[in-house]
């Protein structure tokens, strides 16, 4: 499923590139933090993480352009999150631990801009899709006084699909004639029982 997906983001990138007058087209590459999660329905036990940013953007008018967007995000395992309704019980004990849960993203919309000389602050609105690829956890118990026959058990690594809406607000900020400062908060929805997370993000825009 990931191949096909960055299959997707190639074959997107490079149909970008036939778009007429150039001089309208901008690249943004950057990075960011990933809020807490607001829902955690899919992602019981990952919270904070990382992202990293891959966009095209088209501008319609001055005010007006669409954007095409794509970003690898990682979300952190945190072991505090897992609990056994057995613990404590009859000398029960357990640990928890996992792998990280990647998500990549793609998504089209559109940003609304108020231009100034130095700032351009806008709003964007985008739908698209979530491929989650989630990481295993292994959760090893035993008992009091039986330390020495621990039980380890693996879950297994499930790979899905949701579908998304997102809703930004950023600003751009003017470095030099080609290149500008970018910096956005996002709401990720998903339109099932995923999550809901807010990325913070920074990157660098430049004009092709």
């Amino acid at each position: 499923m990931i191949k096909k997906f960055l299959i997707i983001i190639f074959i997107s990138f490079s149909s970008a590139q036939f778009i007429n007058s150039q001089s309208r087209i901008s690249l943004s590459i950057g990075g960011g933090y990933l809020v807490d999660l607001i829902d955690n329905k899919k992602m019981n036990y990952w919270e904070n993480g990382y992202s990293i940013n891959l966009a095209l953007e088209y501008a319609v008018m001055n005010n007006l352009s669409l954007f095409f967007n794509s970003s690898f995000q990682n979300h952190f395992f945190k072991a505090s999150l897992f609990k056994s309704s057995l613990d404590g019980w009859g000398g029960y004990r357990y640990s928890a631990d996992g792998e990280d849960r990647n998500l990549y993203e793609i998504s089209i919309g559109g940003r609304f801009y108020k231009k100034y000389s130095f700032i351009s602050p806008y709003l964007s609105l985008g739908a698209g899709i979530l491929a989650v690829s989630e990481g295993k956890l292994f959760v090893t118990t035993w008992f009091v006084g039986g330390e020495d026959n621990k039980r380890t058990i693996t879950s297994i690594s499930e790979d899905f699909l949701l579908g998304q809406i997102t809703v930004g607000l950023g600003s751009e900020i003017n470095l030099t004639d080609n290149m500008k400062l970018v910096i956005e908060g996002k709401l990720f929805r998903t339109l099932s029982e995923g999550p809901s997370y807010v990325p913070i993000i920074t990157s660098i825009k430049l004009g092709l």
